[in-house]
């Protein structure tokens, strides 16, 4: 009797499940459809990620040119924001990882010193009373400062041997 009642639990669950999906598709069009395909490889991904810090800036920079080339394609998508998105996911990856140890002490250097400086110099900006918009320094700042301060922290942890600099290299000539 249990059985019958946990059947059917799981039908109107799975019917349930069916309706809203299908409501998705309706309202988002093609778009949704392949939101509902590719948003289990992007969990993945993400998952990857987050238990994989040292290999995830490889990914990470994959990921930039795979959806900065899609936005050709795709134009109506925010996909460079997602960058942003995947680069500071891995900033707190490498802050929170608790099964491999990360030697923070690598970002006792000059360069990131002089990383962080610009950073602190380009939020000035934002109380520039000649500035036009904090939406405007937003953008501007993504490319001259976000992406700076995103990266090299991440290259200097867990790109710091002659085998992890060639490993991106291969990379970035692969894509250019």
């Amino acid at each position: 009797m249990h059985y019958i009642g946990t059947n059917i639990t799981n039908k109107v669950f799975c019917l349930l499940i069916a309706g809203l999906l299908s409501v998705f598709v309706v309202k988002t069009g093609v778009i949704g459809i392949g939101l509902m395909l590719v948003l289990p490889f992007a969990l993945a991904l993400v998952i990857f990620m987050m238990s994989h810090p040292n290999k995830s800036l490889a990914m990470g920079l994959v990921f930039a040119f795979v959806s900065i080339g899609a936005t050709r394609y795709i134009t109506n998508l925010p996909l460079g924001l997602s960058v942003d998105l995947a680069l500071a996911a891995l900033i707190v990856s490498a802050m929170f990882h608790t099964n491999i140890k990360t030697d923070f002490s690598k970002l006792n250097n000059s360069l990131f010193l002089v990383t962080l400086i610009w950073m602190g110099y380009n939020v000035a900006e934002i109380f520039n009373p000649e500035a036009r918009s904090v939406s405007a320094w937003i953008y501007a700042v993504r490319g001259t400062a976000l992406y700076m301060f995103l990266t090299v922290p991440l290259t200097l942890l867990y790109a710091n041997k002659p085998s992890d600099l060639n490993r991106l290299f291969i990379i970035v000539f692969s894509f250019a």
